[in-house]
């Protein structure tokens, strides 16, 4: 469960439907013949801006290492790339960075196999500790139906006992510092 969950959420920022949402990557080549894969808005393209933000259309990286600026001089042409082209460029990006594919609730998603590792580890020392002196069947599965115990309640005093204490002896305190100070006129017998 907890190894479902944190592939969600890594999935979840390591890959959007970017074509879904509006979003079209381009494939830019450059004049000195990179080609680089990247979502960038068409008005930045045909605009009058010595640079443009771009984002790299690379999932398996960091967001933070997906952003950057090219100099629009520097580009020689840019086309939108093809859904299918696409798929085909991330499959063989993903599988070259290390991913591998998991089955989550929205199908199939691709993480990197070291963050899987690491969610391997963490479900099982969640497991661990949840399961630690609960008896468990030969499939690994726990017995809990035969370790209901009944609980018994503290009773009424013993949770409120101490609350009470307090509160009669404020109630006692206030009761005489306003006799003393407001009904008796002589504060020498103090």
């Amino acid at each position: 469960m907890v190894v479902t969950s944190l592939l969600i959420v890594l999935t979840f920022f390591g890959q959007t439907d970017d074509m879904s949402s509006g979003r079209v990557p381009y494939e830019i080549l450059m004049k000195d013949g990179e080609r680089i894969f990247a979502f960038v808005r068409q008005s930045d393209l045909n605009g009058k801006r010595y640079d443009i933000p771009i984002e790299l259309d690379a999932p398996w990286l960091r967001p933070s290492e997906r952003e950057r600026e090219l100099v629009l001089k520097d580009i020689d042409e840019y086309e939108p790339e093809m859904a299918a082209l696409r798929n085909t460029r991330l499959k063989k990006g993903w599988e070259s960075h290390g991913g591998v594919q998991i089955a989550t609730s929205q199908g199939m998603q691709w993480v990197l196999r070291s963050e899987k590792v690491l969610a391997d580890r963490a479900d099982e020392m969640a497991v661990g500790s949840i399961v630690e002196g609960v008896p468990m069947d030969s499939a690994g599965q726990l017995l809990l139906e035969n370790n209901h115990q009944e609980v018994m309640s503290p009773g009424f005093l013993r949770s409120w006992g101490v609350h009470i204490a307090v509160g009669g002896v404020s109630i006692l305190g206030a009761g005489l510092l306003a006799w003393w100070g407001f009904f008796r006129k002589d504060w020498a017998s103090l």
